[in-house]
């Protein structure tokens, strides 16, 4: 029997990969930080942000698939109704953010599926601020530490 998209979601937040975790450990999160999650799917790693960034700082979710976006919604409702998670759907290639609007911008197991992956990344420099964080995590199913934030 095949598990649904949110009982693997909910999985997936109760036993976080350890690269995800040490990933998002050296990214330089601050407390108050305006964080975007490009590709964040149904969302097992919003709650993983939402505590790095603390009272003040605020996660945005953005990903191509409304279901996902909705099971996003439904397991992290309560961030939603206080203002701290805004979820959107968007498109990677052309965020639908305005210039150095998020003072992190990471993308975790998403780059190899972008049609044009130079794009997403001069899209996610794009809406970070100066002196900001683009992060990509990607590769062989969490079993490495590629993470790149510069």
């Amino acid at each position: 029997m095949a598990l649904s998209l949110r009982e693997t979601t909910d999985y997936a937040i109760a036993h976080p990969w350890e690269s995800i975790q040490a990933a998002i450990g050296v990214v330089g999160i601050r407390p108050g930080s305006h964080l975007l999650d490009v590709g964040c799917g149904p969302g097992a790693h919003l709650g993983l942000f939402l505590a790095a960034i603390g009272a003040g700082g605020r996660v945005t979710g953005c990903d191509a698939d409304a279901e996902r976006l909705a099971v996003a919604a439904d397991i992290w409702h309560e961030a939603v109704a206080q203002g701290t998670l805004a979820l959107q759907t968007g498109d990677m290639q052309a965020l639908p953010y305005a210039d150095a609007t998020f003072d992190v911008t990471w993308c975790s197991l998403v780059l190899h599926h972008a049609q044009d992956p130079d794009q997403l990344l001069a899209e996610m420099a794009r809406v970070t601020r100066p002196g900001g964080t683009v992060a990509i995590l990607d590769g062989d199913a969490g079993l490495s530490f590629p993470v790149a934030p510069w």
